[in-house]
């Protein structure tokens, strides 16, 4: 596979991600008292959560390169600071006061009181940890320089194991950062693996996702989840290697611009979902048309707020989305 298809399959399997999650955010009753009452909706929303964001952590991991960190750790971690932390504040904090005006509509109400524990990961915007979570792994991982072989994955999956019962830090870092460590080892061990999974491997992941997917349904999320997390990543970045290789397709497009602007719609797709929840789900009871209008507008509105709108606004780009490249531009790519 040539290097522009790699590029093209990555983007593939973050869309599929990033349109799980905003999928997954979208069920206006996923986190009511009683759960989500449609059964077939209530095993879509368990399938997605079995696997979604552990596939965001091992894609995060395959592209943590520590080969050139020796004399620019700080500069590595002032850049990844700038990418994940500064929206993670900004808009954390904008995000705040309208979660406050519209408390009584959510399922999780915001305090005056607890604005600050922004600082531990628990962000006013509560979709925002896997940020905070990231960048406090990507910080351990390059100051420690770490390079990842059979041993130190293994150390990692325990950790994550007993993290269930001994969730010492925020935002599940120490269950996370096994995903995080089995994509960097997949990187630095088995480059071309993930350009040429084998029909038996994904059989066997195929298998395996299903039966786990049944213990998860019912309620067995931990240790399900390490396990399921694994398997449906691997299907995910299969399924993308398959619709990689197809072109002239309007679909797999919207599927790579999706996967080109997941950090935007990562970050601004609740701010979208809110006001269409409280008009569509709270006040009209409309169910699907919620669940499908949350979908497709957070998805698309973002996609062409940022190729057609806020790509040349340089300040708006760094707080709001991480993205310092405008800055280089005016600078003359310096």
């Amino acid at each position: 596979m040539a290097e522009s298809n790699r590029i093209r399959q990555i983007d593939i399997v973050k869309g599929i991600a990033i349109v799980l999650v905003v999928i997954g955010h979208s069920i206006p009753d996923a986190m009511a008292v009683g759960g989500i009452v449609n059964p077939y909706v209530r095993l879509l929303h368990s399938i997605i959560y079995s696997f979604h964001m552990p596939l965001f952590f091992i894609i995060s991991g395959y592209f943590l390169n520590t080969d050139h960190v020796k004399g620019r750790t700080g500069q590595l971690i002032w850049k990844k600071f700038n990418r994940l932390m500064v929206p993670y504040f900004f808009v954390g904090l904008v995000y705040a006061p309208f979660k406050l005006l519209l408390s009584k509509f959510a399922n999780d109400p915001l305090k005056v009181g607890d604005i600050w524990k922004i600082l531990m990961g628990k962000n006013p915007d509560g979709e925002l940890w896997f940020l905070y979570s990231l960048f406090i792994i990507s910080l351990v991982i390059y100051i420690l320089r770490l390079k990842v072989n059979i041993s130190m994955l293994m150390v990692s999956f325990f950790v994550a194991l007993i993290s269930y019962w001994e969730p010492v830090l925020p935002a599940g870092i120490l269950f996370f950062q096994f995903f995080v460590v089995l994509g960097m080892y997949v990187r630095q061990n088995h480059p071309k693996w993930i350009r040429n999974i084998s029909g038996r491997i994904v059989i066997c992941s195929l298998i395996a996702f299903i039966i786990l997917n049944f213990f998860f349904y019912k309620g067995v999320h931990f240790p399900i989840k390490l396990f399921s997390g694994v398997f449906g990543s691997i299907l995910s970045i299969y399924v993308a290697q398959f619709l990689g290789e197809i072109r002239e397709s309007r679909v797999i497009y919207m599927i790579e611009l999706a996967g080109k602007y997941c950090m935007e719609i990562y970050l601004l797709s609740d701010i979208i979902k809110v006001p269409i929840r409280i008009l569509l789900w709270s006040k009209l009871h409309l169910y699907y048309t919620t669940l499908l209008c949350c979908t497709l507008i957070s998805t698309i509105v973002l996609v062409l707020v940022k190729r057609y709108i806020t790509r040349n606004w340089v300040v708006v780009n760094w707080l709001l989305f991480g993205d310092k490249s405008g800055y280089k531009n005016i600078g003359g790519g310096s």
